[in-house]
């Protein structure tokens, strides 16, 4: 059954819950919220907005190279609002860490809500740009950010820009690459954790990602309903939920079967109103549940540190990512990610909150990912990304779920999707990240 005619039920059954468990500042806003509000599930957006509206002139936040916490704004000084609101904000969205830091302002052209307004007006008119293959607000720069796929793309986009009264100093356009979805893989392993090959073909491999189990009627993980994540592009439709077996690392080694995947809203959906091209989801996301008789390592990512590509990257054990809270990572903290052809590799979070199209399916748009700064390929899909513990990190360093790997930027950058996207498009039913 096609899931435009099956998940809105399903969306409506669970939306209380959803809304409870979003943390944020949408207890303070102060505007009345419309039922497409109340209904669709809040991003990464919706926290920085909210913000911005509780201290006029905020843009966003990032990590500067000592550990401090830097709060972008058009004001000259850092006010006890601005620091408050940012301060609550990290708080609630479970990085505490984030929120004790040392705090200072870096001064940019425009806040949040300015920018929103100046991507409301530009959106629309990329739909008829060719070789745009992202867009979002660039927070901590206080601009907007239009990824294409080569410099003509760029002159087009800054053209569109002019005409719709966008201020160049408030568009930043960057060639990303054009628009990859990856398939590829490698060992049997007795345990199935984050970082390993899964495959649903003998010819094509993914990756698997966030590995925990099904939440009970309390919200608390059912042991008898073992899990793991991969990329709904690694199944054979991301539209529909067909019962795709998947193997490790052949799909003749089967380890479990399809059960579930991202919510997909159709053309013309409220929570799409705004985004190209037409249908949107929150994740490119595929739940896998796992078989009786195959061990799995819940919040386990391996561990690889490979030096070497295309060569198998080696196996070294495993490691714990420990919780994930609702902010995973926010611009220039350095995070892992461990796919099944790359390995373990790490890199600056770049970007916050992109729309990004899928490759592999017509006029579907992935909403709010993020981007990485991480030689990335075939094969490392539906990979885990996470923050390890370093001992040695100058300041500290909390374990934690940041997301998955959702699609290479040629090869020099990783498309993330979000613990928060995850959450939206699975209905919040899953205990992968805690």
């Amino acid at each position: 059954m096609n899931k435009k005619h099956i998940r809105w039920t399903v969306l409506v059954a669970v939306v209380l819950v959803a809304c409870n468990d979003a943390v944020g500042l949408r207890s303070r806003k102060t505007d009345a919220p419309s039922l497409s509000q109340l209904l669709r599930p809040r991003l990464l957006s919706d926290d920085l907005r909210d913000v911005a509206r509780r201290a006029p002139g905020f843009s966003g936040v990032s990590v500067a190279d000592n550990g401090d916490l830097v709060v972008s704004a058009t004001t000259p000084e850092l006010s006890a609002m601005m620091i408050s609101a940012v301060t609550d904000w990290l708080n609630a969205g479970g990085r505490p860490d984030l929120a004790k830091r040392s705090m200072r302002l870096r001064v940019v052209p425009y806040d949040y809500e300015t920018l929103s307004g100046f991507m409301e007006r530009l959106r629309p008119e990329l739909r008829s740009v060719r070789g745009v293959n992202a867009d979002g607000i660039e927070d901590h720069t206080g601009r907007l950010i239009i990824g294409v796929d080569d410099s003509e793309a760029a002159v087009s986009v800054r053209q569109v820009a002019r005409t719709v009264g966008i201020p160049e100093n408030a568009l930043n356009v960057e060639v990303f690459g054009p628009t990859v979805d990856v398939i590829g893989l490698r060992d049997v392993h007795g345990t199935v954790r984050g970082g390993l090959a899964v495959s649903r073909l003998t010819n094509g491999y993914c990756t698997a990602g966030l590995v925990g189990w099904l939440k009970d009627e309390f919200g608390q993980p059912d042991f008898s309903y073992r899990m793991f994540t991969t990329a709904a592009h690694c199944t054979s439709s991301e539209t529909q939920i067909l019962g795709d077996a998947f193997g490790q690392p052949l799909a003749t080694r089967r380890v479990g079967v399809e059960v579930d995947e991202a919510i997909v809203y159709p053309t013309g959906h409220a929570f799409c109103a705004a985004v190209w091209p037409d249908m949107c989801r929150y994740a490119d996301v595929s739940v896998v549940r796992m078989d009786d008789s195959v061990a799995s390592a819940a919040g386990s990512v391996a561990k690889s540190q490979a030096v070497t590509y295309p060569t198998n990257p080696p196996y070294n054990g495993s490691q714990a990512y420990v919780g994930g809270g609702i902010i995973g990572a926010i611009p220039n903290e350095l995070v892992y990610k461990v796919g099944a052809t790359t390995g373990e590799r790490s890199g600056q979070l770049t970007h916050n909150c992109l729309n990004r199209p899928s490759g592999g399916t017509a006029n579907l748009t992935t909403l709010c990912v993020q981007r990485m700064a991480s030689f990335t390929d075939d094969g490392d899909s539906g990979g885990t990304v996470f923050m390890p513990y370093i001992p040695n990190y100058p300041w500290g360093g909390t374990p934690r779920a940041v997301g998955t790997i959702f699609q290479k930027d040629g090869t020099s950058g990783a498309y993330l999707n979000t613990v928060t996207g995850m959450n939206a498009a699975l209905a919040n039913k899953y205990y992968y990240a805690w």
